[in-house]
């Protein structure tokens, strides 16, 4: 618990008991969010002094690297990654310096209002247009059952593992939704797609029926623009490992490398590579 006169109280069991840290080192600006990481330190975040890590008896601030100093959230992850949530923006502590290098653009750019990290390693983000999750495959918005009710003001895991939302006037459950519609609104040409194939790397490539090929990495969907593949309509799309194969009505043969650089067609006029 985080006190204006007292400082950092800490429950016993029995009764609130003040954290092992001289009362005259503490900001005189309050502390607005905790977080305790796997290696017992205390992470502080404060309304007008950065953030505080109280580890061993000794209290360590923190303002180089902040877009702000007003710390709404701050989420230990691990030992040496504690997500930073500002006024003006997230950012990172890795372990020796904080900065948002790596993160999405529109982590960076977000106002949070709460952040949590769930049995599954996903990191949700509350702001006030809404929620994110960010995994291994990158980030997600989650649009909210009603606009008006966009904002996300609380954040909160069960033991069950599920993920409850508080926002204006609401709490809401999080249900996982087996399927996501891609269509115009994610790059597609149209709502009519062919065949699909994710590869060793996970990722998710899918030819519309209107022609061309799409890979969707991280999130984020990008359309092939060589070896004439915007103008010829895939028939099939095998993976090998991280390599997608494409099978065209033209009867040219594709080869997609696993980070999409390289591209290889071989013809069905000679069975040559073109």
């Amino acid at each position: 618990v985080g006190g204006i006169i007292n400082g950092v109280l800490r429950w016993s069991g029995t009764r609130f008991e003040p954290i092992a840290a001289p009362l005259d080192r503490y900001p005189a600006s309050p502390v607005l969010s905790l977080g305790e990481s796997a290696d017992g330190a205390l992470w502080m975040g404060t309304q007008e002094d950065g953030v505080l890590r109280l580890a061993g008896g000794r209290l360590t601030r923190f303002t180089a690297g902040l877009p702000d100093h007003q710390v709404g959230a701050v989420l230990p992850v691990g030992p040496r990654d504690v997500w930073i949530a500002t006024g003006k923006g997230v950012v990172r502590w890795d372990g020796a310096a904080i900065s948002a290098r790596g993160l999405d653009p529109r982590v960076r750019g977000a106002v949070v209002t709460a952040m949590i990290a769930d049995q599954e390693s996903n990191i949700w983000i509350g702001t006030a247009q809404g929620l994110m999750r960010l995994n291994a495959d990158g980030v997600s918005a989650l649009e909210p059952s009603e606009p008006t009710q966009a904002a996300v003001t609380a954040l909160f895991e069960d033991r069950d593992g599920r993920v409850w939302i508080g926002g204006r006037g609401a709490l809401e459950r999080l249900r996982e939704v087996p399927f996501m519609a891609l269509g115009p609104a994610q790059g597609l040409p149209s709502d009519l797609n062919g065949p699909v194939v994710v590869d060793a790397g996970r990722r998710v490539c899918f030819a519309p029926l209107a022609g061309g090929v799409f890979c969707m990495t991280n999130g984020r969907v990008a359309e092939l623009r060589s070896e004439g593949l915007p103008g010829d309509v895939a028939y099939s799309l095998a993976a090998r490992g991280a390599d997608v194969w494409v099978g065209r009505k033209s009867g040219a043969l594709t080869r997609i490398s696993g980070d999409g650089t390289s591209l290889r067609t071989w013809l069905s006029a000679d069975g040559r590579g073109a």
